[in-house]
């Protein structure tokens, strides 16, 4: 997840070399066979079990602070609908519910997919006077790309998204405002998104010194203590 490139800010969950070194030999090993249909859901679990626990990182803010959490459970619970862990909507389909088996039972090629969360609005619009300003758009939306892996483990960029990837990316980010209105903690993370355009606005227009205001309490850390989590 990202802001405006002068303040960027955002969280990622990345798995380890070690741990895509693994999945790396365990597609190669089933690969090297057919699978039964009646295999599918054993084969999608051992894929997710080899897989196993993932690194956070945070930029751009404290990562105890509030912004971070939501950030992170919002990242997180949007992989899970991804991966069919968790309901989704109608029409909002999960990318392993894509995935289907070759005509000789074989599954199919695997890559790293990555999804993320990016601010998605219309161009601000003002006035002749720059005073007024009027902000649209969804707020959030979930872009995609297919990482190709070493085996070793290291990740290459490739810059695309297979038609697997692409659909759901495409699927949630069209159903963002149902979303938000059945995962309640969506809309949240669009007000963040919200707060960090208005305060790039801000800051962009100099609109604190036109108005001849001095932010001090909101610029001051020991004076103004954010709730941190545990």
């Amino acid at each position: 997840m990202v802001g405006a490139r002068l303040s960027a800010f955002g969280c990622s969950i990345v798995p380890s070399e070690a741990a895509l070194a693994d999945t790396q030999a365990f597609l190669q090993t089933q690969g090297a066979r057919p699978l039964e249909p009646s295999e599918r859901g054993e084969w999608l679990q051992r894929l997710r079990d080899t897989l196993g626990k993932q690194d956070v990182e945070f930029f751009g803010m404290a990562p105890n602070s509030h912004v971070a959490k939501t950030l992170l459970l919002a990242d997180y619970h949007m992989k899970l609908i991804g991966m069919g862990l968790v309901d989704g909507l109608e029409r909002v389909t999960s990318y392993l519910a894509m995935v289907r088996l070759g005509p000789n039972g074989e599954p199919p090629l695997m890559s790293v997919l990555r999804w993320w969360f990016a601010m998605h609005y219309e161009p601000v619009e003002t006035n002749s006077e720059r005073d007024v300003f009027c902000i649209r758009g969804p707020g959030a939306k979930v872009l995609s790309e297919n990482e190709l892996l070493t085996a070793r483990g290291e990740r290459i960029h490739t810059g695309t998204s297979d038609e697997r990837n692409a659909c759901f990316a495409n699927s949630f980010s069209a159903k963002f405002e149902t979303l938000c209105e059945r995962y309640p903690l969506y809309g949240e993370l669009r007000n963040i998104f919200d707060l960090a355009l208005v305060v790039n606005l801000i800051e962009r227009e100099g609109l604190t010194e036109r108005v001849g205001w001095r932010p001090d309490l909101f610029a001051d850390g020991t004076r103004l203590c954010l709730p941190q989590v545990q």
